[in-house]
C-alpha cells in the first residue's frame, strides 16, 4: 500500500533528517579549549598530538553525516559543520597569540599569572607544516564536496526528468481512460465487461511519482547541506592562508627585532611571566564569544529542521491528496461500472419494448388491412349503384342543355347591351379623368409656383434680415466709435477746462503781481524816474502776456467748436440709425405679412391638391370595379360558349 511507503518510521523519510545537522557544539567547545590549552603549553608538542582528535572527529561526523551511496574515500574525508568552525576559530587565534603587539583592553588584577610559552623556530616550523598539511587536506576535500554536490545535482535532475515523464504518462493515460470509458458507454453496451484497466496504472504511476517526490526532497537537502560545507570549507582556508601569513610576519618581525637570534626571544618571554596574561583573557573573552556564536549556529540549525519538518508536513499532505485522487478515481471506476450495468439493462428492457411494439404494429397492420378490404367492397356496391343514378342524371342533364342554350341566346344579348353601356360609361370616365388630371396638373404647377414664391420671399426676408443686422452692427461700430470720440473729447474738455482754471488761476496772479509791480514801477519812477530800462521790460511783459492771453482763448474757442462739432455729428448718427431701425422693423413687419399670406395661399393649394388626388383615386377605383366587373361578364361569357 502506498500509506507504508509514507510511514513517519520509514527510512526513505526520517534518516536523512537526523544526517542533515548533527549537534556537535559540545563537543567542538571542548576540543577548542583543548586546542587553545595545547597551544598555550610550554612545549611544543608534535603533529600528531596537535591534528588528532580533530582528524578523528572529522571523519566520525563525516561519516555520520554522509549518506551511504557515496564511496568510503568521502566518508574518510569528510567534515562536519562544528568541527569546521572549530578549526576556523583554531586558525583565527593563531596570528593572536604570536602577535607580541596586543594592546592590554583588561586590567590584570583578579587572575593568576600564566606559564610563559617558550616560542622557538622549531616550534614554528612544525605549526607551518601543520598547516600546509591541513590546507592540503581541506583542498582535497572542498574538491570532494564539489564533486559530491555535482554528483547530487546530476542525479536531481535526472530525478527531475523521470518525475515529469510519470507525470506526463499518467496525464496521458487518465485522457485515454476517459476517451475508452465514453467509447464503451456510447459503441460497447452490448459487451458484458468493458475494459478499464487504466485506472490501476494510473494508481501506480501516482505511487512512483510520490515516490520519487520523498527522493527529490532528500536529493535537494543533501545538496543544500554540501553547498554550506563546501562554502564553511572555503571559508576555513581563506583564514588557515591568512593565518600562515600572520606567522611568517610574525617570524621574521622577532627575528629582525632580535637580530637574527630566536634565543633571545625565549628568553625575553621567559623573564616576564605576565606577557600573556590579557592575551589569555582575550582569548577566554573570544572563546566565549564563539560559545555564543555556536549557541547561534545551533538555534538557526534547530530553526532548519523545523523548515524541514515542515516541508516534509506539506509533502505528506500532497500524498495524502494524491492517495485520496486515487481513491476518487476508484470510485469514480465503480461508478462507471454500475453506470454501464445499468445501460445495458436498460438496453435489454429496450429492445424487448421495441420486439412488442413490432409485434402489436404487426398486429393492427392485418386488421386494418381486413377493414380496408371490407371498405372497398361497400364501396365498390355503393359506386355502381350511383353509375346507374349517374345515367338517369345524364339523360336529365342533356334536356336541362337544350334549355339552357336558349337561355344562353338571350344573355349574349344582354350582355352585348351591357357592353356598350359600359364603352359609353368607359368613354365618359375617361374624359372626366382628362379633366381631373388637368387640373390637378395646374394645381400642382400653382402649388410649385407659390412654393417657389415662398421660398423666393423666405430667402429675400432672410437677406434683408442679415442686411439689416450688417446695418445695425455697422451703425453700432460707428455709434461705439463715437462714443469713444465724445468721451475722448469730454476727457480732453475737462482737461482743458482745468488747464483754462489754472491759466485764469495764473492770470488772476499774473494780474496781481503786474498791479503790484505797477505800483512799484510806478513808485520806482517816482523816485527815479531815469530808469527807463525797467519800464522797457515791464511793457515787454504786459505784451508778452496779453499775446498768451489772446493765443489761450483762441485754443479754448477751437476746442469748443471742436467739441460742437462732434456732438453735431454724434446727434445725426444717432437720428441715422433711429431711421434705419425704424425702416428695418416696417420692411420686418411687410415681409411677415407677404409670409403669412403665402402659407395660407400654399395651405389652400395643398388642400385642393389633397381633395383633387381623393378625387382622382376615387375616379380610378370606380374605373376598376367597373373594368373589373366587365373581365367578370366576359369571362362568364366565354365559359357559357366552352359549354356550349
Amino acid at each position: 500500500m502506498p500509506k507504508k511507503l509514507h510511514s513517519p518510521g520509514s527510512p526513505t523519510n526520517m534518516d536523512w533528517k537526523r544526517k542533515i545537522a548533527p549537534d556537535h557544539t559540545d563537543q567542538a567547545y571542548r576540543e577548542a579549549v583543548s586546542r587553545l590549552r595545547t597551544m598555550l603549553s610550554p612545549r611544543p608538542q608534535s603533529r600528531s598530538s596537535i591534528l588528532g582528535s580533530p582528524s578523528k572527529t572529522i571523519d566520525k561526523s563525516a561519516i555520520s553525516g554522509l549518506d551511504s551511496n557515496y564511496s568510503p574515500e568521502v566518508a574518510k574525508k569528510g567534515m562536519s559543520n562544528s568541527i569546521r568552525s572549530m578549526l576556523l576559530k583554531d586558525s583565527n587565534t593563531a596570528p593572536s597569540v604570536l602577535n607580541n603587539n596586543t594592546a592590554n583592553m583588561y586590567p590584570s588584577v583578579g587572575y593568576k599569572p600564566a606559564p610563559s610559552v617558550p616560542i622557538t623556530s622549531d616550534y614554528l616550523t612544525d605549526r607551518e607544516d601543520d598547516l600546509f598539511g591541513f590546507i592540503e587536506k581541506q583542498g582535497e576535500y572542498i574538491t570532494q564536496l564539489e564533486k559530491e554536490t555535482k554528483y547530487c545535482r546530476d542525479e536531481l535532475s535526472t530525478m527531475l526528468e523521470k518525475v515529469r515523464e510519470v507525470i506526463s504518462e499518467n496525464e496521458a493515460l487518465h485522457e485515454q481512460q476517459k476517451k475508452d470509458i465514453l467509447t464503451s458507454m456510447i459503441k460497447q453496451l452490448d459487451e458484458k465487461t468493458p475494459t478499464l484497466e487504466t485506472p490501476r496504472q494510473t494508481s501506480a504511476t501516482g505511487k512512483k511519482s510520490n515516490l520519487s517526490g520523498s527522493s527529490n526532497v532528500i536529493l535537494e537537502s543533501r545538496v543544500a547541506e554540501m553547498e554550506a560545507q563546501l562554502s564553511q570549507a572555503r571559508r576555513s582556508l581563506r583564514l588557515a592562508q591568512e593565518e600562515i601569513l600572520d606567522l611568517r610576519k610574525g617570524k621574521l618581525k622577532e627575528l629582525t627585532e632580535g637580530g637574527g637570534n630566536p634565543s633571545d626571544s625565549s628568553g625575553i618571554l621567559a623573564s616576564n611571566p605576565y606577557a600573556h596574561c590579557e592575551l589569555h583573557r582575550d582569548e577566554i573573552d573570544r572563546i566565549s564569544r564563539e560559545k555564543n556564536d555556536l549557541v547561534d549556529t545551533l538555534t538557526k540549525l534547530k530553526s532548519m529542521t523545523n523548515e524541514l519538518k515542515d516541508r516534509e508536513s506539506d509533502a505528506a499532505k500532497k500524498v495524502k491528496s494524491s492517495l485520496e485522487i486515487i481513491e476518487h478515481m476508484r470510485v469514480e471506476k465503480d461508478q462507471s461500472d454500475m453506470e454501464t450495468g445499468r445501460l445495458k439493462e436498460e438496453l435489454d428492457r429496450y429492445q424487448k419494448r421495441v420486439r412488442e411494439m413490432i409485434q402489436d404494429h404487426t398486429r393492427k397492420l392485418h386488421e386494418e388491412k381486413l377493414q380496408v378490404e371490407r371498405k372497398y367492397r361497400q364501396e365498390l356496391d355503393h359506386l355502381s349503384s350511383e353509375m346507374t343514378q349517374e345515367l338517369d342524371a345524364l339523360t336529365r342533364s342533356r334536356i336541362d342543355l337544350e334549355r339552357q342554350k336558349r337561355l344562353e341566346t338571350d344573355l349574349r344579348r344582354e350582355l352585348e347591351q351591357k357592353q356598350a353601356a359600359v364603352e359609353d360609361i368607359r368613354q365618359e370616365m375617361q374624359i372626366k379623368i382628362g379633366h381631373l388630371q388637368k387640373e390637378l396638373s395646374h394645381a400642382l404647377s400653382q402649388k410649385s409656383s407659390v412654393e417657389q414664391d415662398l421660398i423666393n420671399s423666405r430667402l429675400n426676408a432672410e437677406k434683408m434680415e442679415r442686411d439689416g443686422k450688417q446695418e445695425a452692427m455697422r451703425l453700432q461700430a460707428e455709434i461705439n466709435a463715437l462714443r469713444k470720440r465724445l468721451e475722448q473729447s469730454d476727457i480732453e474738455l475737462v482737461k482743458s477746462q482745468e488747464m483754462v482754471a489754472k491759466l485764469s488761476g495764473s492770470l488772476s496772479q499774473h494780474n496781481r503781481d503786474e498791479y503790484l509791480a505797477k505800483l512799484r514801477l510806478e513808485e520806482h519812477v517816482s523816485g527815479d524816474p531815469q530808469d527807463k530800462n525797467v519800464v522797457g521790460l515791464i511793457q515787454d511783459m504786459e505784451e508778452k502776456h496779453s499775446r498768451d492771453m489772446t493765443e489761450l482763448e483762441q485754443l479754448i474757442q477751437v476746442q469748443n467748436n471742436l467739441l460742437d462739432k462732434l456732438r453735431g455729428e454724434c446727434k445725426v448718427l444717432t437720428e441715422k440709425l433711429e431711421d434705419t431701425h425704424r425702416n428695418y422693423k416696417k420692411e420686418r413687419a411687410v415681409l411677415d405679412n407677404e409670409r403669412s399670406k403665402l402659407a395660407q395661399a400654399s395651405e389652400v393649394a395643398h388642400k385642393k391638391c389633397s381633395e383633387l388626388e381623393q378625387r382622382v383615386q376615387f375616379y380610378q377605383t370606380s374605373h376598376d370595379q367597373m373594368t373589373d366587373r366587365l373581365h367578370t361578364l366576359e369571362q362568364d361569357d366565354k365559359a357559357r360558349s366552352d359549354r356550349q
